[in-house]
């Protein structure tokens, strides 16, 4: 595979903070096996740029020795031409032990997977971690896979999206979705991992868009399960949403599946946002703008004053699926899903357009089981 790569370093100097490292290149390797030091095979470091003009393995120490003069952006664009996914791949921690506030930013071409017991955190000053995905345009798709891993801002802000740039509490970020064109994938994952920003925002945004066929089963713009957010005072958001052929498509799903799920904030907002909408043709299966299911475990959003805004929207035009709901609810168990502020707002809004053509086309659906307190709102 032929790879090329022209840097402006001028322009790129522009994108990043002041006093900032960035890392440019292709199919980039976050490892303890990488390389280390000012150079190595495909890449070098001159005035506080990281150049890397092709495949390259860089340790984790390039990184976290670089937040001694400032913040990190690290991107990866495509070869001259195009046509070849240029994605990051984080299979190393990553700990950042300086106290004033830093930045940690990962702007990729196409996706971002971050492997299971990794760990990006912070164990003094506040460290806002972005992952910006799907930055290209061929290929222009980049999901964000975090299943497993472990974040801690320690105050600092975390955001995971997609797309053209846009500014998001003062950092540079993904304005749009981390998104999948693929069958049977989530825009991101979010299984098995941990999120806690003590008083940082938290901001994820994915979707998942398959035009090829139609026989895929699951596709989930959003897909949480065995999972913990905590933000303290901070925002979180979360927005997902699913388009184009599949047989079951979920825009927002958060389910106990495998374990416990809890979204938690003391005072923070939380903001739950679901959007769904389908193509002919399609298998015949479910679908929702929001889903949360405590399905085998109990699952949890809770905040102390905070509000609570869950928004489900499913625009469904494929007549022959009749299962198919703006915010869908389930619980099989006691105290099964629990939907609690002490002293905030709760707001459930759903929204179909196929409403009341068939038993299982509703704006909002509760199915709990036959079980004292199954949903608890």
């Amino acid at each position: 595979m032929k790879h090329s790569l022209v840097i402006l370093r001028t322009l790129l100097v522009l994108l990043v903070l002041s006093y900032s490292v960035s890392i440019q290149g292709q199919h980039l390797t976050i490892s303890t096996g990488g390389q280390t030091g000012t150079s190595g095979t495909n890449w070098s470091m001159s005035s506080g740029v990281l150049e890397v003009t092709g495949p390259a393995i860089v340790h984790p120490n390039v990184i976290t020795s670089a937040f001694s003069t400032g913040n990190v952006y690290v991107q990866v664009t495509p070869s001259a031409g195009g046509g070849t996914a240029r994605d990051i791949a984080i299979s190393s921690n990553i700990v950042y032990t300086g106290s004033q506030v830093r930045s940690l930013t990962f702007k990729s071409t196409n996706s971002i997977t971050v492997s299971s017991g990794v760990s990006i955190t912070s164990s003094n000053g506040p460290l806002n971690v972005v992952l910006h995905a799907g930055s290209g345009t061929n290929p222009d798709n980049g999901r964000i896979v975090l299943d497993g891993v472990t974040i801690n801002t320690n105050g600092g802000h975390f955001r995971a999206s997609g797309g053209a740039s846009a500014s998001w509490n003062g950092l540079t970020v993904g304005a749009e979705s981390a998104r999948t064109w693929g069958d049977d994938e989530s825009g991101i994952s979010f299984v098995g991992s941990t999120l806690t920003t003590s008083g940082g925002s938290v901001y994820m945004d994915g979707m998942s868009y398959n035009t090829s066929d139609g026989d895929g089963s699951n596709n989930f713009g959003i897909n949480m399960n065995k999972c913990t957010i905590t933000s303290g005072a901070g925002q979180i958001d979360i927005l997902g949403s699913v388009l184009g052929r599949y047989t079951n498509g979920l825009g927002t799903h958060i389910n106990g599946l495998t374990d416990n799920v809890t979204i938690s904030s003391t005072s923070g907002t939380i903001n739950i946002t679901g959007t769904g909408s389908d193509q002919s043709t399609n298998n015949n299966g479910w679908r929702s703008g929001v889903s949360i299911n405590a399905s085998n475990f109990p699952v949890s959003i809770t905040s102390v004053s905070g509000a609570i805004n869950i928004t489900g929207t499913a625009s469904f035009a494929n007549s022959t699926v009749n299962d198919t709901e703006g915010i869908y609810m389930s619980s099989t168990m006691a105290n099964g899903l629990k939907i609690v502020s002490q002293t905030g707002n709760i707001s459930l809004a759903g929204s179909n357009t196929r409403e009341n053509t068939g038993q299982l086309c509703n704006s909002l659906r509760f199915a709990p089981s036959n079980i004292t307190d199954a949903i608890r709102i």
